[in-house]
């Protein structure tokens, strides 16, 4: 029989009730059956909707779907007893592909059939180990892979599109390379990495467009290169606990809204990283903060080709030296507002070529270099500063144009 609409069965009786289905033009939802296989909906050919799979500890199996042909979503979730996916080789595409919290799941080969999916999202199947079975299978908008802790490769998704909607991999403890994402060049969306084992991102290399934002959170890279990226909207990136020689290249990015520079607040490897952004010219916003907890953890961040900013802030701790670059300006009108620098760690800094309303120099008892010029429409306030020279800053002063009150307070006497 036919069933039209949606179909919910919620207990062995009503699966064994639907044994004569065999197709199911809306959504078909299975969840709290005793069945081990589901040999009980042999008949079934086709589920319009979402198939949808959910909470049935005693299956292990869906060799009795072997019968299906045809499913417009479907939905895998919290089958604690799940192995193997095998009565689904007849299926060739769904629109959603989706598995998590699948905790015995070991295999995915009964996928293989699978040639597209809109949408593809793995979560907490911590024993597969492999997605060999999804090798050349089209995946044309999203891309989510968390918590996959058998995973050690992306290799296999060669199908990934060169132009998707999301791609989200965070999580998975033993992933060391993004390989099936090398074709990737835009990302309309928003694009995360984070909480890997990546030791670097050069498998993003193609990237050129990027709307919706980039987030990156590895402890473990050691170089951040996305050489290819000239459109983004928003860029962060989260030092975390990196190593020494991290190195970050933005290729030939010019302009973006936001950019961030976060540093670690759990830190167990003292020391400078040296982040440098020379490429940027370009920014509505700069925010770069030092390890929170971790003054040890240092960052020098260099931004000398930046030239047009709105709004630039440096705090927190592990920040020593910033350069800024020369002929630093605001576009339009009203100039660059207020740049506010309080940070406990900050050594050294240097402001080029200003064109802002105020400058903000406070409490930063470390800072003993300071290098200012250009135009202060407002007021410079520099206080509290014990490292550095009163007669350093007035010496500075003399290279900026400054349009209301100068405050020096508090700062290293003679």
């Amino acid at each position: 029989r036919i069933v039209t609409g949606n179909l919910i069965i919620n207990s062995q009786a009503g699966l064994l009730a639907s044994a004569d289905v065999m197709k199911v033009t809306g959504q078909l939802t299975i969840s709290n059956v005793t069945s081990t296989e589901l040999a009980e909906l042999g008949s079934l050919e086709e589920v319009g909707g979402q198939l949808l799979l959910t909470g049935n500890p005693a299956l292990r199996s869906l060799r009795g779907l072997r019968g299906i042909r045809r499913i417009g979503s479907l939905q895998i979730q919290g089958n604690p007893a799940l192995v193997d996916l095998d009565g689904l080789i007849p299926v060739e595409s769904v629109q959603l592909l989706s598995l998590s919290d699948n905790h015995a799941l070991a295999s995915i080969a009964g996928l293989a059939g699978i040639d597209q999916v809109d949408s593809l999202v793995l979560r907490s199947n911590p024993l597969v180990t492999s997605l060999r079975a999804l090798r050349g299978t089209a995946i044309r908008e999203v891309l989510v892979v968390g918590a996959m802790n058998g995973l050690t490769t992306l290799e296999d998704l060669t199908g990934v599109a060169s132009r998707v909607r999301h791609i989200g991999v965070s999580g998975n403890e033993h992933l060391s390379d993004l390989g099936g994402l090398r074709g990737v060049s835009i990302v309309t969306e928003g694009l995360s990495v984070s909480d890997n084992a990546l030791t670097s991102l050069n498998d993003l290399g193609a990237l050129s467009s990027v709307r919706g934002g980039v987030h990156i959170r590895e402890r473990g890279l050691t170089s951040f290169a996305l050489n290819g990226l000239t459109d983004v909207d928003a860029i962060g990136f989260s030092i975390d606990d990196s190593p020494l020689a991290l190195s970050i290249s933005l290729g030939s990015l010019r302009t973006a809204n936001s950019v961030s520079v976060v540093g670690s607040a759990r830190c167990t490897s003292p020391g400078q990283r040296n982040v440098s952004l020379s490429s940027l010219a370009t920014v509505v916003s700069l925010s770069i903060g030092g390890s929170a907890d971790h003054p040890a953890c240092s960052m020098l961040v260099t931004a000398s080709g930046l030239t047009t900013a709105q709004a630039l802030s440096l705090n927190g701790r592990g920040l020593t030296s910033v350069l800024l670059g020369s002929g630093l300006v605001a576009p339009g009108s009203p100039p660059l507002g207020t740049v506010s620098v309080d940070n406990t760690s900050l050594t050294s800094l240097a402001l080029r070529g200003l064109d802002v309303h105020s400058v903000s120099i406070t409490g930063n008892p470390l800072l003993a270099t300071f290098v200012i010029t250009g135009i202060l429409r407002g007021s410079l306030t520099v206080t509290d500063n014990p490292e550095l020279s009163t007669f350093a800053i007035r010496e500075q002063v003399r290279e900026v144009t400054i349009g209301g009150s100068f405050t020096v307070r508090g700062n290293k006497e003679p």
